[in-house]
């Protein structure tokens, strides 16, 4: 089944590296989602037919595609995706939130427990943004100036570990 994708690339003329793609993992509402706007739909329902099972072969297929391209390097960015499955080896940020259903504190804790402190060899950073729900980085409230600030400082931190590491 054909999932609603993009492919974005510099303006023509502008020289950027072809082997190496950023694939965006979308949160749940996908990408047709405005900043502000956010589909009301069944979450109980949804989770089962989006686990690892379903996603994975979706991800292998377009990285097969594009290592037949000649890519060789590929990162990930996916807020609120989740299980990602274990072909990760380099750094594994990680940016939280007070009020997450689906990764609530104690979760967040065990995460810590399991990949913090050297645990995760290639390295794991959690951020925490006080104040903020889950989707605050994709779909959170902009006239909220807590959320605002957290949006930004979170995608900020996420460039900066592109830049660092990919």
């Amino acid at each position: 089944m054909l999932r609603p994708s993009y492919v974005a690339t510099p303006p023509s003329g502008v020289e950027y590296t072809k082997d190496k793609v950023l694939l965006f993992l979308s949160d749940a509402w996908g990408l047709e989602l405005r900043n502000s706007k956010a589909p009301v739909f069944h979450w109980p329902s949804w989770r089962p037919n989006h686990t690892p099972v379903q996603t994975r072969p979706l991800i292998d297929a377009v990285m097969g595609a594009l290592k037949a391209e000649g890519v060789t390097g590929f990162a990930a960015a996916g807020y609120c995706f989740g299980d990602l499955p274990n072909k990760i080896h380099r750094p594994a940020p990680h940016q939280s939130c007070t009020h997450n259903p689906a990764f609530p504190p104690a979760s967040q804790a065990r995460a810590d427990a399991i990949l913090g402190g050297g645990a995760f060899a290639p390295g794991y950073k959690r951020s925490y943004y006080e104040g903020c729900a889950r989707g605050f980085a994709v779909h959170g409230d902009l006239s909220d100036p807590v959320v605002k600030k957290a949006k930004k400082e979170a995608f900020e931190e996420r460039m900066g570990w592109f830049k660092r590491y990919f």
